[in-house]
């Protein structure tokens, strides 16, 4: 019951925190042409960051093998989507910088880590059945 709770509490304030940070992103990088102080940009990281981290631990409290399926499902399918929308509409722009690159790329890497993670706790079962199966 209070894992339950500490999951959901963690991967809400995880979810708020990305999205109050994918918001500020779009803040920053709203105006043309783009420009936005190293500060801004550093915030908009770090809050990327604490944000995956709280999602992670909601995610790694919980034992439902089909809660990480659906973590990994949801979030490799977000660094796909992130990756391609990135790709396709930014990076023949004008604004299209080393710096953009690094403020737009960082909420796909860290999709990326918590789609990754997620896969593993997915995978664990498998592979202590494969474990089994050569040791006999």
């Amino acid at each position: 019951m209070t894992r339950n709770i500490i999951c959901f509490i963690l991967l809400a304030l995880g979810t708020g925190l990305w999205v109050c940070a994918s918001l500020f992103r779009f803040l920053i990088t709203s105006d043309i042409p783009v420009s936005f102080t190293p500060e801004e940009a550093m915030v908009t990281q770090e809050s990327f960051a604490v944000a995956g981290v709280l999602i992670l631990i909601g995610t790694i409290v919980t034992k439902a093998h089909a809660f990480h399926l659906i973590t990994f499902t949801l979030y490799a399918t977000i660094t796909a989507f992130h990756f391609y929308i990135n790709d396709y509409f930014h990076r023949s722009a004008v604004y299209y910088t080393d710096e953009f690159a690094v403020l737009a790329n960082v909420s796909g890497y860290i999709a990326l880590v918590v789609a990754f993670i997620n896969l593993i706790f997915v995978m664990k079962p498998y592979m202590r059945v494969l474990k089994l199966k050569v040791d006999r």
